[in-house]
C-alpha cells in the first residue's frame, strides 16, 4: 500500500498533489512523512541555487560556493541564449504591449489567420478560419476587466457579451436553469476571477512574495557552510579531484518559512485565492469548499512543518573544480538528490539530475555539443521506468531549428526557424512542419511584436447578455447562423 502511495506522489503528473481527490481523500500522514524528504532534498537545493544566483546570500563561510554557483549558472545561461539568440528579447512584453500574428495551414488545407492585441488589461483577437481560399468563419473577442464581447460578422449580426462584475451572480441563475454541474461552475468562476487583474490582487501577491523571500533570505543567513572532503567526480570528460563544501539547513529554520507561508496564505486574500484555485484545479475538486475539506493548505503546512522539525538538520553537499560547480547531492532519509555538472562548452552543457528512493526513481540526462555553427542537445527523462526523450538541432546562422520528442507512444518533429525581424523588437517564428507519428499537423509563420500600434477596437453590433439568454433565444440565434450560412 505504501509504495503504491509513494509512486502516485512522486508521478510525474501528481508531483503537485498536496492530498490527493481519490477515495479516502482525507491526506494521510504516512503520505506527509514521504513527502517532506523528497521536498527537503530538491525544493531546497532549488532555493539555494536561486538565492545564490540571485543575491549571493547564502550563510557565513560560503563565498566559494556562492561564486561556483554562480558560474554555472550564468555561463550556462549565456551560453544557451547566444545559441538561440535571445539576447535583447528576454524584457519584450514588460510593458503589457504584446502583438501576435499567425498565418497556419492545418490538417486538409484549412487556413487559420489570427491576430492578438494586448495592452495592459486590455485585449482584442481576431480569427478567421478557411478551405482553400474560402473563408467560412470570423470571429473577433475583446476583453477587459469589466466585459467580453465575441462577435462572428459572417454569421450573425449580434455580438456576444459577458457582464464580469456579475459573472458569479449570473452563472448561478444559469447553473440553476440549465442544471450545469458545480464544478463547470466553479471552474468558469475561477477562469473569470484569475484573468481579472486589478491593480490591489497585484499588490497582494507581491506582498505575499516578498514576506516569503525575506523569509527565505533570513534562513539562508542563518546557514553554515563547512569544508568536507574531496570526491572523484567526471568534469570536461575526465575524473577530476573536486573540493567538498557542506551547507547545513537546519530543520527549525525550514519550518519557520513553510509556517512564514501558511500565514501569509491566511491574511493574505488574493494570495489564499490564488492557491485555492490552483490547487482546485490541478486536484480537479468541483469547489474550493470541497478542496478545503480534504486538502486544507493551512493544515498541510503546519503538518509539514511539523516534519520538518522532526526530520532535523538537511545537509546538501557541494563539489567544485577550478571554481566550477560539479555536483550537489543531498540524501535525507531513503530519498537521494543528485545534480552532475560534467560540463563542455559550458557547465550545464552535459549534465544529470536524478531523484531516488526505495520506491521511486527519476532522472534527467541533458547532453550537448556544438558541431560548427549548429548547437545539439538530447535530454532523456526517465520517470519509473517510463521513458521520453527531446532532441534538438538549432543553427546560430539561420536560426534553423529541429525538435523531435519521442515517448513509448507518439513521435512528434517540429522543424522551422526563427527569424530577427527587429532585434530586440519582432521576430517571426517559421514552422516548416508539426508532425505527429509521421503526418503533418500544421506548418505556417507566428509573428510577435511589442510595437504594434493600432487601436484595441470593441466588436460592432447589437449586444446580446450571453448569460441571460433562454432555450429560444438561442434557437433563435441558430437558425439566423444557418440561414446565413445557406446564403
Amino acid at each position: 500500500m505504501m509504495d503504491e502511495m509513494e509512486k502516485n506522489v512522486m508521478a510525474p503528473e501528481n508531483t503537485a498533489q498536496l492530498g490527493g481527490n481519490s477515495e479516502g481523500k482525507k491526506p494521510k500522514k504516512d503520505i506527509i512523512k514521504f513527502v517532506i524528504p523528497a521536498a527537503v532534498c530538491v525544493v531546497l537545493v532549488v532555493i539555494v541555487a536561486c538565492v545564490a544566483f540571485a543575491t549571493g546570500v547564502l550563510g557565513n563561510k560560503s563565498d566559494v560556493v556562492v561564486k561556483a554557483m554562480t558560474k554555472a549558472f550564468a555561463d550556462s545561461m549565456e551560453a544557451m541564449g547566444d545559441a538561440w539568440k535571445i539576447d535583447g528579447y528576454e524584457n519584450m512584453f514588460e510593458d503589457g504591449q504584446a502583438y501576435i500574428e499567425a498565418e497556419l495551414t492545418a490538417v486538409d488545407s484549412v487556413q487559420v489567420g489570427m491576430e492578438i492585441n494586448a495592452r495592459q488589461e486590455l485585449y482584442n483577437a481576431h480569427m478567421d478560419i478557411g478551405y482553400y481560399g474560402f473563408s467560412f468563419l470570423e470571429a473577433d473577442l475583446y476583453v477587459d476587466e469589466d466585459e467580453i464581447l465575441l462577435g462572428a460578422p459572417n454569421l450573425i449580426d449580434k455580438v456576444f457579451f459577458v457582464d464580469r462584475t456579475t459573472f458569479d451572480e449570473d452563472i448561478e441563475r444559469l447553473a440553476l436553469e440549465y442544471d450545469l454541474e458545480e464544478e463547470i461552475v466553479e471552474g468558469l468562476k475561477a477562469l473569470n476571477m484569475g484573468s481579472k487583474d486589478t491593480g490591489n490582487t497585484n499588490e497582494e501577491l507581491e506582498s505575499a512574495g516578498k514576506e516569503i523571500r525575506d523569509a527565505v533570505l533570513d534562513m539562508m543567513k542563518e546557514t553554515e557552510v563547512r569544508k568536507t572532503d574531496s570526491k572523484k567526480l567526471t568534469v570536461d570528460g575526465k575524473a577530476r579531484s573536486c573540493k567538498g563544501y557542506v551547507l547545513t539547513i537546519a530543520g527549525n529554520q525550514a519550518a519557520d518559512v513553510v509556517l512564514t507561508c501558511r500565514d501569509v496564505y491566511e491574511g493574505n486574500e488574493s494570495f489564499r485565492n490564488y492557491v485555492n484555485q490552483m490547487i482546485m484545479g490541478m486536484e480537479g475538486y468541483a469547489s474550493v469548499e470541497e478542496m478545503l475539506e480534504y486538502d486544507d493548505p493551512s493544515k498541510i503546512l503546519e503538518g509539514w512543518a511539523d516534519e520538518l522539525v522532526k526530520e532535523g538538520d538537511t545537509d546538501i553537499e557541494f563539489y567544485i573544480y577550478k571554481d566550477v560547480l560539479a555536483q550537489i547531492y543531498c540524501k535525507d532519509k531513503d530519498v537521494v538528490f543528485e545534480w552532475n555538472m560534467e560540463g563542455g562548452n559550458f557547465p550545464l552543457e552535459n549534465m544529470e539530475l536524478s531523484l531516488s528512493s526505495d520506491s521511486t526513481e527519476f532522472s534527467l540526462i541533458r547532453t550537448g555539443s556544438m558541431e560548427g555553427d549548429k548547437y545539439l542537445a538530447d535530454y532523456e527523462l526517465d520517470a519509473d521506468g517510463d521513458e521520453s526523450t527531446l532532441s534538438i538541432e538549432k543553427s546560430k546562422r539561420d536560426g534553423d531549428f529541429r525538435f523531435e520528442l519521442t515517448d513509448y507512444y507518439d513521435e512528434v518533429l517540429l522543424e522551422g526557424g526563427v527569424r530577427e525581424d527587429k532585434p530586440g523588437v519582432e521576430f517571426t517564428i517559421e514552422i516548416d512542419t508539426l508532425e505527429l507519428d509521421g503526418e503533418e499537423l500544421l506548418r505556417g509563420d507566428i509573428l510577435f511584436s511589442n510595437a504594434y500600434e493600432e487601436e484595441i477596437v470593441k466588436p460592432e453590433g447589437e449586444k446580446v447578455n450571453v448569460m441571460e439568454l433562454t432555450e429560444d433565444d438561442w434557437y433563435d440565434i441558430l437558425w439566423d447562423i444557418s440561414e446565413n450560412l445557406y446564403y
